[in-house]
């Protein structure tokens, strides 16, 4: 079970049952080398993930449920319950 999402600089890949991935297309556009773990990115990584698990409940994707492979995630569905008050708040 694989999801991901991109920007101009970033590539986020989730994988379900595996390590994560990150690459920056800036530095490496093939997507070899994946710095998930390099100190730098954690910032980069959860606006991704933010953005990922934003789409999956808008768009009714079933992998923001609470199954425990997104309990594996570095940060899981719950960072979308931030994302849905920003989104009530722009209503308002």
């Amino acid at each position: 079970m694989q999801r991901s999402i991109f920007t101009d600089e970033y590539h986020l890949v989730f994988n379900g049952f595996d390590f994560d991935e990150l690459y920056d297309l800036k530095k490496d556009p093939d997507c070899m080398i994946n710095v998930m773990e390099e100190p730098g990115y954690e910032a980069v990584i959860y606006d991704l993930y933010k953005k990922l698990w934003k789409f999956a409940y808008l768009h009714w994707d079933a992998l923001g449920d609470p199954y425990i492979t997104t309990a594996l995630a570095r940060y899981g569905p719950g960072i979308i319950r931030t994302a849905k008050r920003e989104m009530k708040q722009k209503r308002e």
